[in-house]
């Protein structure tokens, strides 16, 4: 009986973290600190979702979306939770074309308010030209 409660618990377990048998809202809820951080960054709803349709099969409507996600951020208010807590890794910045640069070689944050400001005109030149060549409209 301990080999079957145990193959019953890894079960349970698989489907408690696996995309089988889990709404799209559940598995939305396993991501959401990547998706808060893609959205304070100025990403607009239509990208994110897209990338979630892309790469996890998501099928939900924009509305959906935004359903499941002002569902997700209400309960991360009432239980305390930050909204937005990024645990992904920064990406990685190049030294040269051909190699990635070590922790000590990153660009260091930007702290000087006029180029922050230049930096965030060269994202929005960027994701606006992104927009262009996909044709999206929000």
């Amino acid at each position: 009986m301990d080999k079957n409660r145990e193959k019953t618990v890894l079960a349970l377990r698989e489907l408690a973290t696996g995309e089988r048998g889990r709404s799209e809202t559940a598995q939305l809820r396993d991501i959401i600190n990547e998706v808060e951080a893609a959205l304070s960054a100025g990403v607009k709803r239509g990208f994110v979702l897209d990338t979630l349709r892309q790469n996890y099969g998501f099928k939900m409507s924009m509305s959906g979306f935004e359903k499941s996600l002002a569902s997700i951020r209400k309960e991360r208010k009432v239980s305390g939770q930050p909204r937005i807590v990024s645990k992904a890794p920064p990406p990685p910045t190049t030294v040269n074309s051909d190699k990635t640069a070590t922790e000590t070689e990153r660009i260091p944050r930007i702290t000087n308010p006029k180029e922050l400001y230049e930096s965030q005109q060269e994202l929005r030149i960027e994701i606006d030209n992104y927009a262009q060549d996909h044709q999206y409209e929000e």
